[in-house]
């Protein structure tokens, strides 16, 4: 029984989120059957998370609010905790900014309170997240430099990658393109020797960003077409209808009318079958892509 849950938890932190979630169905059908509601609140809440990188968000919400009622009714803070922040991540992920801010507050006073720096750091790390799409980039910034003092701590180099990625990002929005490439260069070490493919998928793709907005275009879409194999492999389609949307963007650039719908065509399909808040902007796009194809 704890194999089945261990192997699930290996291949979500390999980014394998469909072979994750095989295994950790499997898990919770024994733990349900032997009533050991503890460790089956692990891994509802482990199965929430497998379901938000798959973009199933109705899912994955059922899972963490199945999670956090065993969580709070055996009194099991640190797991709360975690389920929390993964909520308030999920809800990040879906634009719903207040309910992201709220469960995040909440799951780092938990994390605070029971002295969990590991869970307070990607806590932080996500709310300076939700910050940055607010472009309350100073606010955001404080947020992840605190979150990567803890990384540093408790020796965690997800973490640390993960946050090191989002300074980047702040970087490349203050057009300090050379600073943010450096700081994509040790994410992507770190991601790589943690063998994380969805986050070097990520990175690879910020690192594309950065060569496109410095009319690098063919190192761009080299980047991008990286990030899209890792992404396809793994089955993280939240990411990849993102990198669809940045191709096409390099077609539009280039007045390639027909590979841009392409690109845009397929990112909306993913928008749509998943729920996607990037449905109406891809739609836009597209639609303007195809009135400028029949001009």
């Amino acid at each position: 029984l704890p194999i089945l849950n261990s192997l699930g938890i290996s291949f979500a932190e390999t980014g394998d989120w469909e072979t994750a979630c095989s295994y950790l169905e499997d898990a919770l059908d024994l733990r349900r059957q032997i009533g050991d509601r503890s460790r089956e609140a692990v891994t509802l809440s482990s199965l929430g998370r497998v379901h938000t990188r798959l973009a199933k968000f109705d899912q994955a919400i059922t899972y963490f609010e199945n999670a956090i009622a065993i969580q709070n009714d055996i009194g099991d803070m640190l797991s709360a905790a975690d389920t929390l922040s993964s909520m308030g991540n999920l809800y990040r992920q879906l634009h719903r900014w207040d309910a992201g801010e709220r469960y995040l507050k909440e799951a780092i006073q938990v994390h605070k309170q029971i002295g969990d720096k590991a869970g307070e750091a990607e806590a932080l790390n996500n709310l300076g997240l939700i910050y940055r799409a607010l472009k309350q980039n100073e606010t955001a910034f404080a947020y992840y430099q605190e979150a990567l003092e803890l990384h540093e701590i408790v020796g965690n180099k997800s973490g640390k990658a993960s946050t090191l990625n989002n300074i980047g990002v702040l970087h490349r929005v203050k057009q300090e393109y050379d600073l943010a490439l450096q700081i994509y260069e040790q994410v992507l070490q770190l991601r790589r020797e943690l063998k994380d493919r969805s986050g070097e998928a990520i990175t690879l793709n910020n690192m594309g960003r950065i060569f496109r907005l410095t009319n690098q275009v063919n190192l761009a879409m080299e980047y991008y077409q990286n990030s899209l194999s890792l992404l396809r492999q793994v089955g993280d389609k939240s990411n990849e209808a993102s990198i669809l949307s940045n191709i096409a963007m390099l077609h539009i650039e280039a007045g390639n009318w027909n590979d841009a719908q392409a690109f845009l065509s397929e990112a909306v399909e993913i928008d749509r079958s998943f729920g996607l808040p990037t449905l109406e902007e891809d739609l836009q796009a597209l639609e303007w892509v195809k009135r400028q194809g029949t001009m």
